[in-house]
């Protein structure tokens, strides 16, 4: 366990988060935890629920899973996924309780094109979910991964298809940021 457990904003994810190489420096001057893993899914994140989320002092959360629809056979349904994301945020909610929390949307990515539409759904649920609930915001960081023609761009991604390069981590931050440092005035 991290001898200083107090943060502005605990990151819980799977390898878009643990990849993302410069999310010091994108989110200075915020100070913030990283606990995320390649490959995590919503179910892990609840399996390691008192490993990864538990015992921290953040001032905001955010939260980004995507491998229960990675188009494997492990896969949940989008109902049984959405469900999974409630069992977290009301986790989440329960022991941070007046700590905003903010829930990315799913990424949209050349290796996943076929998954693209159960995201969007998932992606709609969220933000529904989201709007109707307290302490919790959705974020749309899909939609500036398109170009102006509604094509997903291809400069954004690191040979595999699947992962952002910096480009598109810099998109995500000029979203994000902002909202967070609002969110902990």
């Amino acid at each position: 366990m991290l001898k200083d457990t107090s943060c502005d904003v605990l990151f819980l994810g799977s390898s878009s988060i643990n990849l993302w190489d410069n999310i010091y420096r994108d989110m200075a001057p915020l100070k913030i935890l990283r606990r995320s893993y390649g490959g995590a899914a919503l179910r892990d994140m609840l399996y390691n629920y008192d490993v990864i989320a538990r015992g921290y002092h953040p001032r905001s959360i955010v939260i980004y899973v995507e491998n229960d629809l990675a188009g494997t056979p492990e896969d949940l349904t989008v109902g049984e996924t959405f469900d999974f994301f409630r069992l977290l945020t009301n986790r989440l909610q329960r022991d941070y309780p007046d700590i905003p929390i903010f829930i990315l949307s799913y990424k949209p990515s050349l290796a996943r094109k076929e998954m693209i539409p159960k995201h969007e759904i998932i992606n709609a649920l969220l933000q529904e979910y989201a709007s109707k609930r307290g302490g919790l915001t959705y974020i749309d960081v899909a939609s500036c991964l398109y170009d102006n023609n509604g094509k997903l761009r291809k400069d954004i991604f690191k040979q595999d298809g699947l992962h952002m390069n910096q480009n598109g981590y810099d998109l995500w931050t000029a979203i994000l940021k902002p909202k967070i440092l609002e969110s902990i005035r």
